[in-house]
């Protein structure tokens, strides 16, 4: 029988060694600090045999006020189906206790038995992304393109509606970040977030972090009516030079499958796909 449970704090370290088979050790520090904070984040599945085994677990947490979010779902080889269902449905509660009104959950390509999972409770495929990663940031030749005219300034308050509009151009809303959330990012350790303008206008924004020698390019954003004019291009160099100075080895990103012009672009600057990732999202009733 699979016993699903809150994580214990002589857990943490088990935990981390099941995420390396999803991730690596990509952000495994940032990760590490989270939970160590935040132990009511992971649920942990094990049997009742008393062997104190971890089957599986799942990272989750409220996001905005409405909705909660599944980051990644692991589980073992054995019993994988009824490990993945009994974990899908204790957050599903969880989440309606806390008066919830959606469940959205990442989930890779090769995560072929979870898929199947989401699909028969009623979970809806929202968003097929392309992730991309670069492993070579030696071919500095080509940091510096783009649009000259591009000044990207550091993130202040008083350009927040001005950032909510563009958020609002350039995503769909289920991906939408709110104000509190743009500004609890400006405050983060390790990340760069600058505001893109042409003259007195602004036209996008760049979020990006580093940490032991890992990258992410999180979001690289320019108005609709401003694109195809090199904005963009000239964001990522200048994310790949703040990249470089920060001795970042590797780089990950994710794009919805359906942004070729992005993909291109990432493509100019060394990125290659090395996989495919799905958001899934449930309402809860």
């Amino acid at each position: 029988m699979i016993m699903i449970r809150t994580m214990k704090d002589t857990e943490i370290e088990a935990i981390l060694s099941l995420r390396r088979k999803l991730f690596g050790d990509f952000f495994e520090n940032r990760f590490r600090n989270y939970i160590k904070k935040n132990p009511g984040s992971i649920l942990v599945a094990d049997s009742d045999n008393k062997e104190n085994k971890i089957l599986g677990y799942a990272f989750a947490y409220p996001w905005r006020s409405s909705e909660g979010v599944v980051h990644h779902l692991y589980s073992s080889d054995d019993h994988q189906n009824e490990i993945e269902c009994e974990l899908l449905n204790r957050l599903e509660q969880n989440f309606l206790k806390k008066e919830l009104r959606g469940m959205r959950i990442m989930v890779r390509e090769d995560q072929r038995s979870l898929i199947r999972n989401l699909n028969a409770l009623d979970f809806k495929l929202e968003t097929e992304l392309v992730t991309f990663e670069n492993d070579d940031l030696t071919a500095m030749d080509i940091l510096d393109l783009g649009n000259k005219k591009v000044e990207l300034k550091d993130f202040e308050n008083q350009f927040i509606d001005d950032i909510i509009e563009v958020e609002t151009k350039c995503f769909k809303p289920s991906w939408h970040q709110s104000k509190e959330d743009f500004l609890s990012f400006g405050k983060r350790q390790n990340v760069w977030f600058k505001v893109a303008f042409v003259q007195d206008d602004m036209v996008g924004y760049l979020q990006i972090m580093a940490s032991g020698g890992l990258g992410h390019l999180g979001r690289v954003a320019v108005l609709p009516e401003y694109q195809r004019n090199g904005i963009g291009t000239r964001i990522v160099s200048e994310a790949m030079k703040w990249f470089n100075l920060k001795e970042v080895k590797k780089i990950k990103l994710r794009s919805p499958l359906d942004n070729s012009p992005a993909h291109s672009l990432y493509r100019k600057f060394g990125f290659r796909e090395i996989g495919k990732e799905f958001d899934f999202y449930k309402k809860l009733e």
